[in-house]
């Protein structure tokens, strides 16, 4: 059967999608042709043979709670221990966000916690997670850092995942960070005498050229930081 400019076929899974034009042959002396998905405009090249028999994706798909997509075809990444868990976290993230069956949305997706339409795509969260505070490709492989989207943004219920908005943080820490650091006032002592009373940790990070992520463990573990170290009012 003729392939005509036009026509329209169906993958096997991803829906159906058109012949846009004619770029010429392949190696095998095939025809391809440039080929344009109707349900995400995703743009891409196949040959006949794929074509007829429906064996074409489109990386553009959302096939994790309906919203998340690949963004690339990572076929020529060799799939190992770190490509696994970097997707494993993202998956996580989109599903306790969007999927109403996963045991933690109530927790996140019913509380209005979102993920940023850049990390819809796994493509841009692979790029952009090394590049987070906290990242340490020994700990991650190891199974120690867990992404955090409240520690760097101190307002109460922050609710975005995003690369603003995101830190990598040891498990432990994760863990035992308890948000009542955000929600009670805070005395910071330095050692150049000066006391003060924190209730905004944030600005206080910015202000005084700290990080909050820093304050936070610091308020925990009870170390000092530049300088400052912390501790919880409980009035």
């Amino acid at each position: 059967m003729k392939i005509n400019i036009g026509d329209i076929y169906s993958s096997n899974s991803f829906g159906d999608f058109r012949i846009m034009k004619l770029l010429g042959k392949n190696k095998h002396r095939r025809y391809v042709y440039e080929i344009k998905f109707l349900d995400t405009g995703y743009i891409t090249t196949s040959d006949s043979q794929a074509i007829r028999k429906g064996y074409i994706k489109d990386y553009y798909y959302p096939k994790i709670g309906e919203i998340g997509y690949m963004g690339y075809d990572f076929s020529d990444i060799k799939k190992g221990v770190f490509y696994k868990k970097i997707y494993n976290t993202w998956k996580k993230m989109l599903q306790r966000c969007y999927c109403s069956n996963n045991p933690n949305y109530k927790k996140y997706g019913l509380k209005g916690v979102y993920v940023d339409k850049e990390w819809h795509s796994f493509y841009n969260f692979y790029n952009d997670v090394k590049l987070l505070d906290g990242w340490n490709l020994e700990h991650f492989l190891k199974g120690r850092l867990n992404l955090d989207k409240d520690l760097k943004c101190d307002d109460l219920g922050y609710k975005k995942y995003s690369k603003d908005t995101c830190i990598w943080l040891d498990e432990h820490i994760n863990k035992n960070s308890s948000k009542k650091y955000f929600k009670t006032p805070v005395l910071a002592t330095h050692t150049d005498g000066r006391i003060l009373q924190v209730r905004n940790i944030r600005e206080f990070a910015i202000q005084n050229n700290l990080t909050s992520p820093n304050i936070s463990v610091c308020i925990k573990n009870g170390k000092m930081h530049k300088g400052w170290k912390f501790k919880v009012i409980n009035d």
